[in-house]
């Protein structure tokens, strides 16, 4: 689907460059869309950003205890605690938007 040289790490950043200046021209070229596509996709994007913090909160002291990738092997107390406050924060920012009443709730067809 995606030509694989997109998901090329970069040797002195370690992150896939390639791929974040992807996402930032479709990023760039949705926002030209207007209205059009902005408003139908703004909820259930905001949901994916929050599930993917999360999962990003979560995985940082587990990768860091066995050493996949990190420069040092061990979290502080204060960088644990400020994973586990972000995995919680954007857990609770997803299941806003699934609970009714909420301004910006998921509707039922969503």
């Amino acid at each position: 689907m995606v030509d694989p040289r997109v998901g090329t790490i970069h040797a002195q950043h370690s992150d896939p460059s390639t791929a974040v200046l992807c996402v930032g021209l479709v990023t760039a070229a949705c926002m030209l869309a207007r209205d059009a596509i902005r408003y139908p996709s703004q909820r259930s994007v905001s949901v994916a950003c929050a599930i993917g913090w999360s999962a990003t909160c979560a995985a940082c002291p587990v990768l860091a205890r066995h050493g996949d990738g990190f420069p040092h092997h061990h979290l502080s107390a204060p960088e644990n605690a400020v994973a586990a406050f972000g995995a919680s924060d954007c857990n609770a920012m997803a299941l806003m938007k699934n609970r009714p009443g909420n301004p910006g709730h998921f509707t039922a067809a969503e």
